[in-house]
């Protein structure tokens, strides 16, 4: 995402929060990604791992309800131009 310009972009949903399943999708919020690269960036992401859905949001263009939730319990992945530490709570994920 970074080199589409994304200045910050996080993992919510069931993967932020531990409730990651093998019917799970992948949730990635990016702020910074300009309009004119959205699709190109998305397109990107489909093929990391086949056969997971992965779906993109941009944080400067999403509903309210979608900002609070990635907001609450996103987790960083890439801040500028290093990426985070923070690791998830680990009591949260119970297999």
């Amino acid at each position: 995402m970074r080199h589409f310009g994304a200045s910050r972009v996080a993992a919510f949903g069931s993967l932020a929060t531990g409730f990651f399943s093998g019917i799970s999708d992948i949730d990635i919020a990016a702020w910074g990604l300009p309009p004119e690269v959205f699709f190109t960036a998305y397109g990107e992401l489909l093929f990391i791992e086949p056969g997971i859905e992965i779906q993109l949001v941009d944080m400067g263009a999403c509903r309210a309800e979608i900002a609070a939730a990635v907001n609450r319990d996103g987790i960083d992945i890439l801040i500028g131009h290093n990426f985070s530490t923070k690791q998830p709570d680990d009591a949260r994920y119970r297999g």
